[in-house]
C-alpha cells in the first residue's frame, strides 16, 4: 500500500500534467510522458477506490461512538459508567429488597447514584493531596489481597471445579441443619400415606415421628 507521501507525489504530477496540458498541447503539440500518465491514471483509480472505504469507516466510526453513547449509564467529569460497570457491580452486591420484582427499577437508580457518588468522592480525594495514614495503606493491602484472592478463585478453582451427585448427597448428610416438618400431606389415596409411614419408622428415633 503506497504512504500518504506518494499519494501526495501523484497528485503532484496530475496537477502537473493538466497544467502542461492546457498550455502547449495546443499550440506545441506537447505529449505528456507516458509515465506521467500512467501515474496520473494510478492516482485516479486509488482515489476512486479509497473514497468508499474511507465513507466506510467513518460511517463504522459514527457507530461505534453512538454504540458507547448508548452504552453509557452516566457520565461523571468525562468518566462513564457504562452497563457493563453497572452490571458487574450490581450482580456482587448484596442489596436490600433487590429480588423484588416490584422494588428492582427503583433500587437500580438507586445504586447508580451510589456509583456515581463514589466517582466524584474518588475524584475529591485524589485532588485533595491528602496523604496516606498507616491504617488506610493497611485498608489498601487488605483490599487488594481480597481482589486478588477473588480473582484467582474465579480463574484458578472455578473452571476445575465438579461436584458429583454422590458429594451433594453426602454434604447434605452431613450438614448441620434441621429441618421441622409440621404436617404431610398426601391424595385421598390413604395407601401412600401407610407406605410413607412405614418407612419412615424403619429410621432411627421413630418416636420423633409420633
Amino acid at each position: 500500500m503506497k504512504s500518504r507521501a506518494q499519494y501526495k507525489g501523484l497528485q503532484s504530477n496530475f496537477v502537473e500534467l493538466r497544467r502542461l496540458s492546457s498550455t502547449q498541447s495546443a499550440s506545441t503539440g506537447f505529449a505528456p510522458p507516458p509515465a506521467l500518465i500512467i501515474q496520473a491514471f494510478i492516482f485516479l483509480w486509488l482515489s476512486f477506490l479509497m473514497t468508499p472505504l474511507s465513507a466506510f469507516a467513518q460511517n463504522k466510526q459514527v457507530q461505534a461512538e453512538s454504540t458507547d453513547r448508548l452504552d453509557t449509564l452516566a457520565l461523571v467529569n468525562g468518566d462513564p459508567i457504562t452497563s457493563g460497570d453497572f452490571l458487574t457491580r450490581f450482580e456482587m452486591s448484596i442489596y436490600p429488597g433487590k429480588d423484588d420484582p416490584t422494588m428492582l427499577e427503583k433500587i437500580k437508580r438507586g445504586f447508580l447514584n451510589s456509583m456515581v457518588a463514589e466517582k466524584l468522592l474518588a475524584e475529591a480525594a485524589a485532588h485533595s493531596d491528602l496523604p496516606y495514614t498507616p491504617s488506610e495503606d493497611l485498608l489498601r493491602e487488605q483490599m487488594e489481597d481480597i481482589f486478588l484472592r477473588d480473582a484467582l478463585f474465579r480463574t484458578e478453582i472455578v473452571p476445575r471445579a465438579a461436584v458429583t451427585n454422590d458429594e451433594l448427597l453426602h454434604g447434605f448428610d452431613i450438614s448441620v441443619y434441621k429441618y421441622l416438618v409440621d404436617a404431610f400431606y398426601f391424595d385421598a389415596d390413604s395407601s401412600k400415606a401407610r407406605d410413607f409411614y412405614s418407612i419412615v419408622r424403619r429410621k432411627p428415633r421413630p418416636d420423633i415421628y409420633r
